[in-house]
């Protein structure tokens, strides 16, 4: 999408839009995610999981950029040799891992190296997250937890 239709879909949905401040840099972002991300969500400690695939619009960022959603020590898990961008486990927009899958005689597993333990919501809200993956692909799904 070129700036100039970029700026026109940003003012078409300005008044859902809120401007929030990190590390001193403006962003945008809709009330609900802004709600999700601060003290104002569920509380639900996995309320924004999700398997984003590879190469994902959401990791392709600048490096400086990335520096607010990928922790420190695991930029080369996402953005691997030769430009590779690995499909990621993030949780309430920060990546917390990593993921691989494999679409074999109807089953589509997927194996998840997260970068730390995760919770028991998070897991369970992996596995929905997962299913989606199967009724896209119209397979079983296997989720494996793998330690790094």
């Amino acid at each position: 999408m070129d700036a100039a239709k970029a700026r026109r879909v940003f003012t078409e949905h300005a008044e859902v839009m809120v401007e929030v401040d990190v590390d001193g840099v403006a962003c945008w972002s809709t009330p609900a995610v802004l709600a999700e991300l601060t003290d104002e969500g569920t509380g639900d400690d996995a309320t924004g999981v999700h398997l984003l695939p590879g190469f994902d619009p959401y990791v392709i960022a600048p490096i400086g950029h990335r520096a607010h959603t990928v922790p420190d020590g695991f930029i080369d898990r996402v953005s691997r040799a030769a430009g590779w961008i690995s499909p990621v486990l993030l949780v309430d927009g920060i990546v917390r891992g990593v993921w691989s899958h494999e679409l074999k005689n109807g089953t589509f597993a997927i194996a998840v190296e997260p970068f730390a333990k995760v919770t028991a919501a998070t897991k369970k809200a992996a596995t929905t997250a997962a299913g989606r993956y199967g009724e896209l692909f119209d397979a079983d799904v296997r989720l494996t937890w793998v330690a790094g």
